[in-house]
């Protein structure tokens, strides 16, 4: 990326796609999350030679050192049914097969009207709406509010 690219990657509607190929780079979100947890992410680019970005989080650390990993715990899982809206294929895709790896139960919906559709049919099986916010037709926002219905 260049600099002037770098100094803008964290603003909410940032892109560097042409008008209809995307909606941006989504680093905003991560921002606020990392800076959430007092934590920062280290940029380092050159053109044509690739990206490093480092998130540095203070969950990683306890009374300023580096905290133990936990030891003889399994990782949290669920059962729970969880309908997943996304409209990136390939980011839908690797949610719903992480989830399913932890033991949710998905349904999958690329936009908003068909996450309408599939709560509606199945409202009393589905106990989390995990949605993106920007998407094509009717965004996050819309959808949950209608769901909400």
């Amino acid at each position: 990326m260049s600099a002037d690219t770098i100094n803008h990657i964290f603003e909410p509607f940032f892109t560097t796609k042409e008008v209809g190929k995307g909606t941006g780079l989504g680093l905003a979100i991560a921002y606020g999350i990392v800076k959430k947890h007092n934590g920062f992410i280290h940029v380092y680019s050159e053109p044509r030679k690739g990206d490093d970005l480092q998130n540095i989080s203070s969950f990683f650390f306890r009374n300023g050192k580096k905290a133990s990993k936990r030891k003889g715990r399994a990782p949290p899982s669920g059962e729970e049914t969880v309908l997943l809206v996304e409209d990136d294929n390939a980011v839908r895709a690797v949610t719903a097969d992480t989830l399913r790896k932890f033991g949710y139960s998905i349904f999958e919906a690329p936009d908003g009207d068909e996450a309408v559709r599939v709560f509606s049919d199945n409202r009393d099986r589905i106990n989390l709406v995990l949605c993106d916010m920007i998407m094509p037709g009717k965004n996050g926002k819309e959808t949950y509010e209608e769901i909400n219905k």
